[in-house]
C-alpha cells in the first residue's frame, strides 16, 4: 500500500455482521452496510492491532482486500498506526440485518392535518415513556441497527426530546434525518438542538404547495411558518428535503412551488400521490386526484423543473427520479432489472424499504411501512415491548412474512395477474401500500400497471435519461 503502510477505517465507519450477511463494513450514519469477504474484515482486524501491510501476517489477499477498502472511500492508509473508536470494532448480531428504524416518537402533534397517516390530530396511537423508548433503543443497539431516522406526529410536541435524543448519544446511535413541520423552528430552538444533537443534521419538511399548505395543515399562517423554518435551516447549514402530498386542489401550484424550493436551496423534493389511509379517508372522495390529473401535472412541473436547471434532487411518485449528485434522471418504477437473470430478480425482495426500513409507531409496534399503519395490520405485527427487536428480525416473523417477502412470493400469491406480465422484471409488483389501496395487499398496484401498460410510460421518456 503506498503512501503509508498502515490503515484505518474512516472515522463513521465500522465492523458488523448479521446472520444473513456476516461480514460488512457499516456506515454508522446511514446504516448502509458493504458486503464484503471475511478476508477483508480479517485485514481491518489485523490493521486495528497495529499490523502493517508489509508485515507477513499480512496475506496478498488481505492487502487486496484493503486496498479496495480505500478504492470504496470506506478506509485509508496511514504512516502511524491509529487506534479505532471502540465502536469500530466487529460487532455480530444474530438476526437478519436492518439500515435504520423509521420511528414515530410520538403521537401527538401541534397541527391537525388532514392527512395524516396515524392520526396524530388526535393522538391515536399516544406516546411511550421515556424510559420505554430506552429499552427500545437498546434493542436497536443488540440487534446492530446503528440508526434511525425521527418523525412523529410531531417529535419535538414531546416535552422530553433532548431527553431523548440524549439517550440516543448514549448509545451511539445516529439520527440519519429529523421529520418535522417546522412549527418549532426558530433561531433560540435551534441554538438549543445544536447544544444537544451537534452535527449537521438532514432535515425533512412537508409543504403542501403555495396557497394549500395552510388548508392541509389545519390551521392559518403556517405556510409561512414551514417557509420560514426552511429558511432558518439553510442558514445554519442544515440539509432540508421537502416532502409534498399530490391531490387535486394542489396540482396546479406545483410549477410555482418549484420556483421557491430553488430559491430556498432544498436538497430534495419528493412529491406522492394522497393515500387513502389514516386521516385522508373522509376527504378522499372529494379531494384525491385522478390519475390522468397526476400525471399531467407531474409533466407541467418537470417542464419547469428542466427551465430551472434541475436545481435538486427530485422525486416524482414512481414517474420521474433526478439525482442531482450524479446528474442522472430514470425511473423509479423500473427497478434496472436490465443485466439480472429472471432467478436473480424473483428471489429479490419486493420493497427494499420495507425490508431494510421497518417503522415504529408510537406505541412500539414495528411495522412493514408507514402508509400501512392504521389500515388493520397494526395488530398483526409485533410490538417492541413484548417481543425483542432481535426475535423480530427472524425469518418467519410476523413482520418479515410481508417485509421479506421475495418477488416469487408475491408472483406466486396472485399467478393469474403479476406473475405472467411482460413488465414483471421491472416492476417487480410494486408498492404494497399502494396495493392496499388498491383492495389487495398482494396485488398489483393500479398505478403501476398504468405506468408500464396504460401509456403513462411514454409521457416521461423525454424527461429520463438526460
Amino acid at each position: 500500500m503506498q503512501n503509508g503502510q498502515f490503515f484505518k477505517l474512516k472515522d463513521g465507519f465500522a465492523l458488523r455482521g448479521w446472520s444473513d450477511v456476516p461480514q460488512a463494513v457499516q456506515e454508522l450514519r446511514s446504516g448502509r452496510a458493504l458486503f464484503v469477504p471475511k478476508a477483508a474484515t480479517d485485514a481491518v482486524e489485523l490493521a486495528m492491532n497495529g499490523i502493517p501491510a508489509d508485515s507477513p501476517v499480512m496475506l496478498p489477499t488481505h492487502r487486496e482486500a484493503l486496498a479496495k477498502l480505500v478504492d470504496f472511500g470506506v478506509g485509508e492508509r496511514t504512516a502511524e498506526p491509529v487506534a479505532p473508536a471502540p465502536i469500530q470494532r466487529f460487532r455480530r448480531a444474530d438476526n437478519l440485518y436492518a439500515a435504520m428504524v423509521h420511528w414515530s416518537i410520538t403521537g401527538r402533534c401541534n397541527l391537525r392535518c388532514r392527512h395524516c397517516f396515524i392520526e396524530a390530530p388526535d393522538a391515536h396511537y399516544g406516546e411511550l415513556s421515556l424510559a420505554e423508548c430506552a429499552r427500545i433503543m437498546d434493542q436497536v443497539v443488540e440487534a446492530g441497527v446503528s440508526t434511525v431516522s425521527l418523525t412523529g406526529g410531531e417529535p419535538f410536541v414531546r416535552p422530553d426530546w433532548k431527553e431523548f435524543l440524549a439517550e440516543l448519544t448514549r448509545r451511539e446511535l445516529r439520527v440519519e434525518r429529523v421529520y418535522t413541520n417546522g412549527l418549532v423552528v426558530t433561531g433560540k430552538w435551534l441554538d438549543t438542538f445544536a447544544a444537544v444533537a451537534p452535527g449537521k443534521h438532514l432535515f425533512s419538511l412537508s409543504f403542501d404547495g403555495l396557497g394549500h399548505h395552510d388548508w392541509l395543515r389545519g390551521r392559518a399562517g403556517m405556510e409561512k411558518r414551514a417557509i420560514e423554518a426552511v429558511r432558518l435551516l439553510r442558514e445554519r447549514g442544515y440539509a432540508v428535503e421537502i416532502e409534498t402530498p399530490m391531490w387535486r386542489d394542489n396540482l396546479p401550484s406545483l410549477p410555482a412551488t418549484a420556483d421557491l424550493l430553488a430559491e430556498l436551496g432544498v436538497r430534495n423534493w419528493k412529491l406522492s400521490p394522497m393515500v387513502a389511509n389514516g386521516a385522508w379517508k373522509p376527504y378522499a372522495a372529494a379531494h384525491s386526484a385522478t390519475r390522468t390529473e397526476i400525471v399531467d401535472a407531474a409533466v407541467a412541473l418537470l417542464e419547469r423543473f428542466e427551465a430551472l436547471g434541475r436545481p435538486f434532487s427530485l422525486q416524482i411518485a414512481h414517474f420521474y427520479a433526478f439525482d442531482k449528485s450524479k446528474g442522472r434522471a430514470f425511473e423509479p418504477a423500473a427497478h434496472g432489472a436490465c443485466g439480472l437473470s429472471e432467478e436473480r430478480v424473483l428471489n429479490l425482495p419486493v420493497c427494499g424499504c420495507m425490508r431494510l426500513h421497518p417503522y415504529l409507531l408510537p406505541t412500539g409496534t414495528l411495522m412493514p411501512c408507514m402508509p400501512l399503519s392504521n389500515c388493520g395490520l397494526d395488530e398483526e405485527m409485533p410490538n417492541l415491548l413484548r417481543t425483542p427487536l432481535r426475535e423480530v428480525l427472524q425469518p418467519g416473523s410476523a413482520l418479515f412474512r410481508l417485509a421479506d417477502m421475495r418477488v416469487r412470493d408475491l408472483f406466486a400469491k396472485r399467478p393469474d395477474k403479476c406473475a405472467r406480465c411482460e413488465h414483471r422484471l421491472e416492476c417487480r409488483g410494486g408498492c404494497r401500500a399502494c396495493a392496499h389501496q388498491d383492495g389487495d395487499l398482494y396485488g398489483p398496484s393500479a398505478d403501476l400497471c398504468a405506468y408500464f401498460k396504460g401509456g403513462v410510460r411514454e409521457k416521461f421518456a423525454r424527461f429520463v435519461g438526460k
